[in-house]
């Protein structure tokens, strides 16, 4: 009997893990940031009782979709995290899941990011693109339509096991 085609890019996706880790080619590369501990991380010392915004965010700021501890990427800098989004009507996209491109064109996701709450499915991946809310950066960008959504064949919307999902892109990226 044959393998599905989603079956058999699992497989694969498998063998590229196991190969890259025995060849070490899957280890990390340092990010040439400045990791100066103190700078990162906020106290957790009380102050008073009022203090409390002031220890668990960046200078009081509330829970804004920012980068995290306050550190903004550079750009090209995670060249391989994507947005995944969906087109609502008048043609406004929503950004509601992230992902990581393994591929020429394939992103990996978790499969709970296969639909909405109202069970539609994403419809464009953003690439190379810092902030999805402005378009100053937007030089390395690029926005590719995703034409097959692979769940994981075991996943369930009930289950938090096996939430791995495959993104095919319309075209390979650049």
């Amino acid at each position: 009997m044959a393998l599905s085609s989603g079956v058999q890019l699992w497989e694969i996706i498998v063998l590229f893990q196991i190969v890259g880790i025995a060849y070490g080619v899957l280890l990390a590369i340092p990010s040439k940031l400045d990791e100066d501990i103190a700078r990162t991380f906020l106290p957790n010392e009380r102050e008073s009782i009022d203090d409390c915004h002031l220890r668990y965010y960046k200078l009081g700021h509330g829970p804004e979709p920012l980068p995290a501890f306050g550190r903004p990427a550079y750009l090209r800098e995670f060249a391989h995290m994507t947005a995944i989004g969906w087109t609502r009507d008048g043609g406004k996209i929503e950004w509601n899941c992230g992902g990581s491109l393994i591929w020429e064109n394939y992103v990996l996701t978790a499969a709970h990011c296969a639909a909405d709450d109202n069970t539609v499915e994403p419809d464009v991946v953003r690439l190379g693109d810092i902030n999805l809310y402005d378009d100053s950066d937007d030089q390395y960008a690029q926005q590719l339509k995703i034409v097959e959504i692979i769940r994981h064949p075991e996943h369930r919307f009930s289950s938090r096991y096996h939430d791995l999902a495959l993104l095919r892109l319309e075209k390979n990226v650049r």
